[in-house]
C-alpha cells in the first residue's frame, strides 16, 4: 500500500505541474516577459537577439499574427544590426579555450556534398557557437529576419518594401552569390525566386496567382505565403509542417481548391526528403486535386518524380502523364514544361528500344516525337533545338525518321 500511495502522489505532483505549464499563446506570453528580464539584464549580451527572433518568428509562423510578428522582428533586426558596435563590451563572454575544443562551429554556413549540391553545415550534436565564436553566425541569422521582415510587407502587398528587404539577402551572403553567379546558377537562389516571384506574380510565391486567389481566409492566407516562403528558401520541413497543419484542418476546413493546393506544395516538399516515399502519399490522394487551378501542376510534378524510379514501366506511365497534363493545362508554361520532358522521355525509351531489338516500339515512340515536334498547335521556338538534338544522335533515328 504504501508503494501504491507514493505512486499516487508522484501522479498528482505530474498533474499539477502538467496544469501550471503554460501552452500556446499563454507560453509565449510568458516567453515575452522572461525575455524583457533577460535582455535588461545586459541589453547586448549574448542570445539576446536570437530570442527576439525566435518570438517573432513564433508570432508570425506558429500564430500567424502578423503585426505582432513584425514589431518582435523589427525589434530582433535592429538589435543584430546595433550589435557589432558593443562586442567590445562582452569579453566576459568569451568561451574558455578547453569549450572551444571540443565544441565548435563548422567552418564554412554551406558546403557541397558529392553530387555538388550546395547545402547547409549542421552543427555537431552538442555543439553551441555564436556570433563571438562563429564567423557566419550574425550574417546567418540577419538573413533569418530579412526574409521573414520581406514576408510581412510581402503579406501587406507592400511589395516595395518586401523587395527591399529580400535585396539584403545578397548582401548579406555576398560570397555565396558571387558562386552562384560565376557558376551560372544566379537564378537558382532564394533572391532570384522571390524576385521573379514579385516581378511576375504579385500576391503570390510558390502557389500561382490563380491557386493563391482560393484562399479567402487571411490566417490560411498567411500561413500559405509563410510556407510558400520557407520552400522558396529551400527550408523544405519547415514549409512542410506549416503545409500539414493546414491540411490536418488546424486552420479549418479546407475548400477542395486549397487542399489541392496543399496537396501538391507538401509532395513538392516530399520529393527533397531522401527518406521519405512521396508516392505513399500522393497517388491515395490524386482524386483531391482533379478539376483545380492545381492539376496540371500536380500532374506534372508527380509525372517528374515517376521517372526517378528507372524502369520502362514507370517510364511509360510519365509519358502518359504528359500527355494529360498537355491536354488539360491552361498555363502555356506547364504544357512546354510537359511537352519538353514528353519528348525527352519519348526519344530515350526509343533508344533503350531499339538497342533491346525492339525496332517496332522503338518506332512508335519515336513517332510520338515528331508527332509532338510538327504540330503547330503546340511547336514553339524552342523545337528548332530538338530537331537538332535528335539529328545528332545516331544514324538509327534518322533511318526511322525516313521511313
Amino acid at each position: 500500500m504504501v508503494g501504491l500511495e507514493t505512486y499516487v502522489e508522484r501522479l498528482k505532483f505530474v498533474v499539477k505541474m502538467w496544469e501550471s505549464t503554460p501552452f500556446g499563446r499563454k507560453a509565449l506570453q510568458q516567453a515575452e516577459e522572461r525575455a524583457e528580464k533577460f535582455i535588461e539584464k545586459n541589453k547586448y549580451g549574448l542570445y539576446r537577439g536570437e530570442v527576439l527572433l525566435d518570438i517573432g518568428t513564433a508570432h508570425l509562423v506558429s500564430f500567424f499574427d502578423v503585426d505582432n510578428g513584425e514589431k518582435w522582428l523589427n525589434r530582433a533586426a535592429e538589435w543584430f544590426d546595433n550589435v557589432q558596435q558593443f562586442d567590445k563590451d562582452l569579453k566576459d563572454f568569451e568561451l574558455p579555450e578547453s569549450v572551444r575544443k571540443v565544441s565548435h562551429p563548422p567552418k564554412n554556413e554551406r558546403y557541397k556534398d558529392r553530387w555538388a549540391n550546395v547545402k547547409l553545415s549542421q552543427p555537431k550534436p552538442g555543439d553551441f557557437f555564436n556570433r563571438r565564436s562563429c564567423s557566419w553566425y550574425w550574417n546567418s541569422k540577419r538573413k533569418d529576419i530579412t526574409l521573414l521582415q520581406g514576408l510581412v510587407a510581402f503579406a501587406k502587398e507592400d511589395y516595395e518594401t518586401a523587395e527591399k528587404h529580400w535585396n539584403l539577402l545578397a548582401e548579406l551572403d555576398k560570397e555565396f552569390y558571387a558562386q552562384q553567379k560565376a557558376a551560372g546558377w544566379e537564378n537558382a537562389t532564394t533572391l532570384a525566386r522571390l524576385t521573379w516571384n514579385l516581378r511576375n506574380q504579385k500576391g503570390s510565391l510558390y502557389a500561382t496567382s490563380e491557386e493563391m486567389a482560393s484562399f479567402k481566409d487571411p490566417k490560411r492566407r498567411l500561413a500559405i505565403l509563410i510556407a510558400d516562403l520557407y520552400y522558396e528558401s529551400e527550408q523544405h520541413q519547415k514549409a512542410l509542417s506549416i503545409y500539414q497543419r493546414l491540411e490536418n484542418r488546424e486552420l479549418g476546413t479546407l475548400s477542395k481548391n486549397e487542399m489541392a493546393y496543399v496537396i501538391l506544395a507538401t509532395f513538392a516538399c516530399l520529393c527533397w526528403d531522401k527518406e521519405v516515399n512521396e508516392f505513399v502519399y500522393i497517388e491515395p490522394r490524386t482524386k483531391f486535386f482533379s478539376g483545380t487551378p492545381s492539376e496540371s501542376r500536380t500532374i506534372l510534378a508527380y509525372a517528374n518524380r515517376i521517372i526517378k524510379r528507372e524502369t520502362i514501366e514507370s517510364q511509360i506511365k510519365s509519358i502518359n502523364l504528359y500527355e494529360i497534363c498537355i491536354k488539360k493545362s491552361s498555363d502555356s508554361t506547364i504544357s512546354k514544361s510537359a511537352r519538353l520532358f514528353l519528348i525527352d522521355r519519348c526519344l530515350i525509351l526509343s533508344n533503350i528500344m531499339r538497342v533491346n531489338g525492339k525496332n517496332d516500339i522503338a518506332t512508335v515512340f519515336y513517332n510520338k516525337v515528331w508527332e509532338y515536334l510538327n504540330n503547330p498547335t503546340t511547336k514553339t521556338d524552342f523545337d528548332k533545338h530538338m530537331i537538332k538534338r535528335i539529328e545528332s544522335t545516331p544514324q538509327i533515328f534518322s533511318n526511322m525518321r525516313n521511313k
